[in-house]
């Protein structure tokens, strides 16, 4: 069954900036189990305070260091099935940034984790120009548009308006879940919609594979019919964060 991730924050975009005189710790926390086998998790941010509800350690390792799945190796079983519950309060007012940064202290304080960072060959994907050429509409910064410049991203869909393709291929990855290399040697701003059915079936493989037996049209499949452009699995170098040791903290 696959948990259902209620985020009810953006995660940041920058939580190795500054953090000025800010304590890189909260005074209060509470973790505990969660055994009630729910499949909704979450987490709610107030100046002072951070809860999450029902997740995985792997969750807040991903969330505290800004990661995907597949930037974490070396995590034991548990760290991705057992939930928790936690409660963090500070007296200082914080931001986003400063409490994702404060979340890599309190899991080095309560689950004892360590960690240090690698640099290994994990799987990408190359977009690349199609063998009948790019669909793409291109367009020039100088001609207006009905929504103006921009990008708009919905389930299954992603349009763009005077968009380049390196904006293209950012929401792409966040939609695969996987680092993709722009290849395809285009360097204007473009009009598109691409549209495809989210449908779980169709996701990749470890080899980058996606079956082929759905009647759903996957977002490879929409990519190179829509777009006149290709996902190609390879590898590629990547950062990734590697677990040396964590362990099940006590709870209060």
């Amino acid at each position: 069954m696959r948990l259902l991730v209620c985020i009810i924050a953006f995660l940041p975009s920058g939580i190795f900036g500054q953090l000025g005189t800010t304590s890189s710790s909260f005074e209060v926390v509470s973790v505990k189990r969660n055994t009630s086998l729910q499949n909704v998790a979450g987490n709610r941010f107030g100046p002072k305070r951070m809860t999450w509800t029902n997740v995985s350690l792997k969750t807040l390792i991903e969330a505290a260091y800004e990661l995907k799945d597949y930037q974490v190796a070396g995590d034991p079983p548990w760290v991705e099935s057992a939930r928790w519950d936690i409660e963090a309060t500070t007296e200082i007012t914080t931001n986003s940034d400063q409490k994702y940064r404060m979340l890599q202290t309190l899991l080095a304080d309560r689950f004892h984790l360590r960690v240090h960072w690698e640099s290994k060959e994990v799987q990408i994907y190359r977009l690349v120009v199609g063998k009948k050429g790019s669909r793409l509409k291109g367009s020039s910064r100088n001609e207006p548009t009905s929504g103006g410049a921009g990008t708009v991203v919905n389930r299954g869909m992603i349009s763009g308006h005077q968009t380049a393709v390196s904006t293209l291929v950012y929401f792409l990855s966040t939609q695969l879940d996987r680092p993709i290399v722009d290849n395809t040697g285009l360097s204007g701003n473009y009009e598109f919609t691409l549209k495809w059915d989210p449908d779980d079936s169709q996701r990749p493989g470890e080899d980058g594979s996606v079956p082929t037996d759905s009647r759903s049209v996957s977002v490879f499949a929409a990519v190179q019919e829509q777009l006149g452009l290709k996902l190609e699995a390879a590898k590629g170098p990547g950062k990734v964060l590697v677990i040396d040791g964590v362990d099940r903290p006590s709870e209060n």
